[in-house]
């Protein structure tokens, strides 16, 4: 990254302290004196929390606000979010203190779902997000997700002097961070299977051409089939597997053996439907197992039916299913009856959002599956600002597709 400083004139001085500034030079401490008309500081931040001795509320090393899991102070009835608050973090093992855009945007909803669901209707929400960050420098856009402090192995993903290249930080074969140059489909794959805790094949890593979501370790992909082992077939299916499927305490091994078993014997069905899961296969072929994420459907403000969709265009539904099959449209199954159910915000008074078919497309090319386009449509972006769908319905779509297009470099 120093040759992009190089690049456009500036010069980049890693492991310098500042001795003292003058008038008119800063002198390291090696005593270097640089010349300077101008000089901006920017040394990162301290919790301003002075204000709370004595209150009650406990305070960490770095004058921070001790957060429990649940945002909660050490005082009843107080939360705490945002760069003034330190949490426990269970997937890294650690407490954090984050000092991004992202996290501060992310607490609130944390804290305002437990104070609603404090009469124990519903479980509490516990904060444990994956840390982000972008940047963007000398025409770069570079992205970080995570916390690679323990992480025991790197991978490079592409030639780092190219303008497009991701770096990996793996744990126990888990990525626990990344930071993507010009490659955003790589973050958006990235942060799931780091919110996930998938297991990956470090090895095939490497690889930039190949996505990352497709990286995950033999064992994983054992692990999913196993999901479907008591599975119903939906309409149109074949039928039964011809070989057992494994009992509950089957091992990767035992479950390996049967997939293959699995994709010989039962033929071509469309769909098994699990509370939390949905898979697809076709023509004796697995297709992909997806866990219908909760955090993915709140994202997504409101809801139409087909019917209501239908309505609001002034067509009969039979039309609005083609708009589906045609790719104008996307629609997920959802609610207890797992009707179709298509974002609100695709619809724009008695028309489709102008510039959502060229979107869906898009991202359909650079291999999303429809999870993932909602997740990445209604998913804020302070570059644009807002999230992409947002955007659209305010007729930015050139912008919207101009990051849709990024994700295929």
């Amino acid at each position: 990254m120093t040759a992009w400083y190089a690049d456009s004139g500036a010069v980049l001085r890693t492991h310098a302290r500042v001795e003292r500034v003058e008038p008119g030079a800063v002198v390291l401490d090696d005593g270097t004196r640089v010349p300077a008309g101008a000089v901006v500081v920017g040394i990162g931040a301290r919790p301003a929390t002075g204000w709370l001795t004595g209150s009650g509320v406990a305070l960490g090393a770095q004058g921070e606000v001790l957060a429990d899991d649940m945002l909660r102070t050490s005082v009843p009835d107080v939360y705490a979010v945002g760069d003034c608050a330190s949490f426990p973090s269970a997937r890294y093992g650690e407490r954090l203190l984050v000092h991004h855009w992202d996290n501060a945007l992310q607490g609130p909803r944390t804290v305002a779902a437990n104070i609603v669901g404090a009469d124990g209707a519903a479980p509490p929400a516990v904060y444990d997000p994956v840390p982000y960050f972008w940047s963007e420098q000398f025409g770069r856009f570079v992205q970080y997700a995570g916390h690679h402090a323990a992480a025991d192995r790197l991978v490079w993903r592409g030639d780092p002097g190219e303008p497009a290249w991701t770096v990996c930080w793996l744990r126990d074969a888990r990525l626990v961070a990344l930071l993507a140059v010009g490659r955003p489909r790589d973050m958006a794959q990235g942060r799931r299977l780091i919110e996930a805790g998938t297991p990956v094949d470090a090895d095939l890593l490497t690889d930039p051409a190949v996505p990352l979501k497709k990286r995950r370790s033999p064992d994983t992909a054992a692990a999913l089939v196993r999901i479907c082992r008591d599975g119903r077939t939906g309409p149109g299916a074949a039928g039964p597997p011809a070989t057992p499927a494994p009992s509950p305490g089957a091992g990767p091994l035992a479950t390996a053996a049967w997939a293959p078993a699995l994709t010989r014997s039962w033929g071509v069905f469309s769909q098994v439907d699990r509370p939390g899961f949905r898979l697809s296969v076709a023509d004796g072929s697995l297709g992909s197992v997806t866990e219908i994420d909760a955090k993915i459907d709140a994202l997504v403000p409101a809801w139409l039916t087909l019917p209501d969709i239908a309505e609001k265009l002034g067509v009969e539904v039979t039309r609005v299913r083609q708009l589906v099959k045609e790719g104008q449209l996307i629609a997920v199954r959802r609610g207890e009856n797992r009707a179709l159910h298509v974002p609100a915000a695709f619809i724009d008074g008695d028309k489709v959002v102008k510039g959502l078919s060229g979107t869906l497309t898009l991202l359909r090319d650079d291999g999303f599956t429809v999870e993932e386009m909602i997740e990445w449509l209604f998913t804020p972006d302070p570059s644009l600002p807002g999230t992409p769908a947002q955007a659209l319905s305010e007729n930015r779509g050139t912008e919207v597709k101009r990051r849709a297009q990024a994700l295929a470099v």
